[in-house]
């Protein structure tokens, strides 16, 4: 548990944000371009436009989630590149496998988790019926890991792996996460350009995880590079 400071530091960090999110906004109503946050500003349903309370929250709720799983993600795949180095010198011979290598790695180590639904109708899964209004927790990682869908080496990281993208790290449907093509490409640059840059990367010290239960990544990943 939080110690007190710890909290009112949190609260203060909170409301600075704040701050800084309400200025960005009443800056970019004076500059309006083609973007997501002009898009939002410009938003209207039949007459009824986002409060600036609601703006803030929206503003931050996008800054938060497209930082820290982004990071997460390229911590993750990291550490999995070094504990499988025959996979690490695949990708580094093989710049072609960018793009399939960051599908694996979501798969393999999701930086989400778990989602959340609340159920609308009754819903049947296998043998078990979830009634209409139902708080129900997916498991995302662990759906990733189904040896019924991937196959026995669904524990395995495989940079190859053709089916890799069926992973639900961004969730699906209605809900599919709104900046899953930007996480891709940023991580792809990064871990690929990690990788094919330096001839040695390891690690440099014990990594340390973040605690969370549904965020899941590092702390720390101290590393030495040449």
């Amino acid at each position: 548990m939080a110690d007190v400071e710890t909290l009112h530091a949190i609260a203060d960090a909170a409301a600075s944000l704040q701050v800084l999110i309400q200025d960005a906004i009443e800056w970019k109503r004076q500059h309006l371009t083609d973007d997501l946050l002009s898009a939002l500003i410009a938003a209207e349903d039949e007459g009824d436009a986002l409060t600036a309370d609601e703006m803030g929250e929206q503003v931050a709720l996008l800054y938060l989630a497209g930082h820290e799983t982004t990071v997460n993600l390229v911590g993750n795949a990291v550490l999995a590149l070094l504990r499988h180095p025959d996979q690490l010198e695949l990708l580094r011979r093989d710049p072609g496998l960018d793009a399939v290598a960051m599908e694996e790695f979501l798969r393999f180590d999701s930086p989400v988790q778990m989602s959340r639904r609340i159920t609308l109708d009754e819903l049947t899964l296998g043998d078990k019926t979830i009634e209409p209004g139902a708080f129900v927790v997916l498991g995302l990682a662990s759906s990733n890991r189904d040896p019924r869908h991937f196959g026995p080496s669904a524990d395995r990281l495989d940079l190859g792996r053709v089916d890799a993208g069926d992973h639900l790290s961004f969730g699906g449907g209605h809900h599919y996460c709104l900046g899953a093509a930007l996480a891709k490409l940023e991580g792809q640059t990064a871990v690929g350009r990690l990788a094919r840059r330096f001839e040695r990367i390891e690690l440099a010290g014990e990594p340390v995880y973040n605690g969370r239960i549904n965020l899941r990544g590092l702390a720390s990943l101290p590393l030495a590079v040449g």
